[in-house]
């Protein structure tokens, strides 16, 4: 009896133990400061508290970049080094006892209540960086949110029937990306039968478009596919854009015998603006008992897209006289515009693999015409490495082509998605 208790007493605090060294376990976090008042403020400092030795053969400016590399266990935070960074991408290590002499902007660099933002290179000159930055501070990374659904932070992402990247370790800045339809715009997947082949990097992308078809769950009259296009898209944090064209000119046996299978789309282009902010915090930091035991979300970030859109929609009909097709545009040119909406929910990266545990959009296109719809992508992230999602779509009222040709209703649909991220 007394070993047996022994043994559950050792076996408690070897438990413990491990949890104090997991919640403990120093971890070296590296970050970029984006605020450029705050980095002359900071070099300014620093360079006042030079002595004239120091100066002589110091080469910092005031312009320069910064980047801090801290280590956090549990909640302590203790900046290592701090580097310039010149025009010429050189790094010039700060001095630590120069920093000694200035511990009040040191301090406000560790707060983070700034601008700053993560660097996707492996190494550069003697600093070391990690794609994936853990948001510890108060301030949050939303740059996390805009990656999840611009493109991804992993060096491969399948998602058949949506967008699937490829970024290889030669060019960590760049992506190889594989898109159907056009979701930005209310057509995701199979409801556009495009498929769209670019390249990517952080903010912009060049792509080629391709006739494809893709199948859909539902009652929807899809975009016809036309011929081969080409458009750039871009996404910075406060706004972005896109222009497309395909071309349509199609011959009149090609023009499909249902009339529901002649919409086509040649010119399009959208506009937007938009901001993040932070709409859930772990209740780790609260004082009453009760409402840790309450549900809270997880740490959530929300990015909130607002702009307009253009598309130039054509309804193609066969002409048996002359042997040519006939382009049918809508009633109302006006109704070719529409207002876009967009609200993106991604929870923080969590577990050994870095995850966003729960992704969200909620989009909505209302057209001048009417027409109108509401859109929902939601991704579970089920392992580290496999993700499970739902898109659904669906449409009401409709457009009017001149002529009375044909009164568009597009319908709804739904397409479940499986991702594989390594």
């Amino acid at each position: 009896m007394y070993k047996h208790a022994v043994c559950a007493i050792l076996v408690v605090i070897m438990g413990f133990g491990n949890a104090f060294t997991q919640t403990y376990r120093a971890k070296t976090i590296h970050w970029k400061i984006v605020d450029r008042e705050i980095s002359e403020q900071f070099l300014n400092a620093y360079l006042d508290a030079l002595t004239k030795d120091e100066r002589r053969e110091n080469q910092i400016q005031a312009s320069f970049e910064l980047f801090v590399t801290a280590e956090t266990a549990g909640d302590t935070v203790v900046i290592k080094t701090i580097e310039a960074l010149t025009p010429n991408h050189f790094y010039y290590k700060l001095l630590s006892s120069v920093l000694n002499r200035i511990p009040d902007m040191v301090e406000m660099l560790k707060t983070r209540n700034y601008e700053w933002d993560n660097v996707n290179i492996r190494k550069k000159g003697n600093i070391h960086f990690e794609t994936d930055v853990r948001n510890v501070f108060e301030e949050r990374n939303y740059k996390e949110c805009r990656d999840v659904f611009w493109w991804t932070y992993r060096g491969f992402k399948f998602a058949p029937g949506l967008s699937s990247y490829v970024r290889p370790k030669q060019f960590p800045n760049y992506a190889f990306e594989v898109d159907f339809g056009r979701k930005e715009l209310g057509f995701p997947g199979g409801t556009m039968k495009t498929m769209n082949i670019g390249v990517v990097n952080e903010i912009a992308e060049v792509f080629l478009t391709l006739p494809v078809s893709y199948f859909t769950l539902g009652s929807f009259k899809s975009i016809q596919s036309g011929k081969y296009g080409f458009g750039t898209r871009f996404d910075s944090p406060n706004f972005g854009g896109s222009v497309a064209y395909q071309e349509t000119a199609v011959k009149t046996s090609e023009i499909n015998e249902d009339v529901n299978k002649r919409i086509y789309n040649n010119w399009s282009g959208q506009l937007y603006f938009s901001n993040t902010f932070n709409v859930a915090r772990s209740a780790s930091g609260d004082s009453d008992s009760t409402a840790k035991k309450s549900f809270r979300f997880p740490p959530t970030s929300l990015r909130v897209k607002a702009g307009m859109g253009y598309m130039d929609m054509l309804y193609l009909a066969p002409n048996d006289t002359t042997n040519l097709v006939n382009e049918y545009r809508l009633e109302n040119p006006l109704d070719n515009f529409h207002f876009l909406i967009k609200l993106e929910f991604a929870s923080d990266l969590e577990g050994k693999g870095s995850v966003n545990k729960h992704v969200l959009a909620l989009q909505s296109n209302l057209w001048l015409g009417g027409l109108g719809n509401i859109q929902i992508n939601y991704s579970y992230a089920y392992k580290e490495y496999f993700n499970v999602g739902l898109v659904t779509l669906v449409y009401w009222n409709s457009l009017e082509f001149k002529d009375s040709v044909y009164n568009w209703k597009p319908g709804w649909m739904i397409m479940p998605v499986l991702t594989l991220s390594f």
